[in-house]
């Protein structure tokens, strides 16, 4: 098809006008294409956005190393004995994250422990989201067929 373009305002080109700097770094050229699952809201509450001081005295007191960027408050709640409806949500959450992906566990051998499981994936993104989750507790050991 041979058609030009019809513009039908001109409202785009003067905010164009206005731009000084664009920044982008869509081939992770900056980034390196690192992610690192830092925080996440879960039912309206915020997780692992708690101040430095904060995350490493609760790291201290948490159990192992389940936490979110040093945060233990969320897998906290999810050991409490306690009854807690933003527990449930948590739960949910991590469950989700640790089943609805593309990637790929490499455990090496049989009997491995789930704090030994690697995992590979195209996606920077999707790996950061299940290292998060297995941070949490949630490891992805293995994909079988229509089984996880």
């Amino acid at each position: 098809i041979d058609k030009p373009a019809n513009p039908r305002t001109s409202d785009l080109v003067e905010e164009l006008g206005q731009v000084q700097f664009i920044f982008s770094d869509k081939t992770g050229t900056l980034t390196c294409n690192i992610m690192e699952f830092k925080k996440c809201s879960i039912n309206g509450a915020i997780y692992g956005g708690s101040s430095k001081k904060k995350r490493l005295q609760g790291a201290s007191k948490s159990l192992g190393s389940h936490h979110i960027n040093g945060d233990p408050e969320a897998f906290n709640l999810l050991v409490s004995k306690q009854q807690n409806p933003q527990k449930n949500h948590i739960y949910d959450f991590f469950t989700l994250l640790c089943l609805c992906h593309n990637v790929v566990p490499e455990s090496g051998e049989e009997g491995v422990g789930p704090q030994d499981v690697r995992y590979q994936s195209s996606s920077p993104d999707e790996l950061a989201l299940v290292e998060g989750a297995q941070r949490m507790g949630f490891t992805f050991m293995k994909r079988m067929g229509n089984r996880v």
